[in-house]
């Protein structure tokens, strides 16, 4: 039962707050919610429960499960990789270092952005594009060449669903 308080708040670089990833304190499935600067439900990801791999859906509030990020590597501890499927077909990847603290987003054979993380001693909203805690990300986006606009939301939902995944990959591998 997951009964952390992960939340988040999603920061441009001016510190402006974009969105927010809000937790349920007492749920199964470890749903987080995403919301905007107004408080409207935009987004959300749970884990799948019981599954072989660890998979996460990530989602709009009227279609739960339109994206699976799943574990791939899961016995290789030199890397943090996932595949990305919409709707049952893979259209992406993840590629991640041993450590989970810089991974590549690629979107149809293109890469869309980076992701690193920091480990901070206290909390601090002033250093970070993403997070609230003792962990801080920066997402790098590069726009593709092709001209079609990179979704931020999505984005930050899915960097924060990468985490949850790498943290749950390497407790499960580390208990085998």
């Amino acid at each position: 039962m997951g009964v952390s308080g992960d939340s988040a708040l999603i920061q441009d670089s001016e510190g402006n707050t974009m969105f927010q990833i809000r937790s349920e304190s007492m749920s199964l499935n470890q749903r987080r919610t995403m919301v905007d600067v107004h408080g409207k439900i935009i987004g959300q990801y749970r884990h799948k429960m019981l599954d072989i791999l660890p998979t996460i859906y990530i989602g709009t509030p009227s279609n739960e499960r339109k994206i699976s990020l799943k574990s791939r590597d899961v016995f290789d501890s030199s890397t943090n990789n996932a595949s990305i499927s919409m709707e049952h077909k893979k259209v992406g990847w993840v590629e991640g270092n041993w450590k989970a603290t810089k991974f590549s987003i690629q979107i149809d054979g293109t890469k869309v952005a980076t992701v690193r993380r920091k480990k901070l001693s206290k909390p601090s909203s002033k250093t970070s594009l993403f997070g609230a805690g003792v962990d801080s990300y920066t997402i790098s986006v590069t726009p593709p060449k092709d001209g079609k606009p990179v979704d931020l939301a999505y984005l930050a939902l899915l960097a924060a669903a990468i985490d949850e995944l790498y943290h749950w990959a390497s407790l499960d591998t580390n208990e085998m």
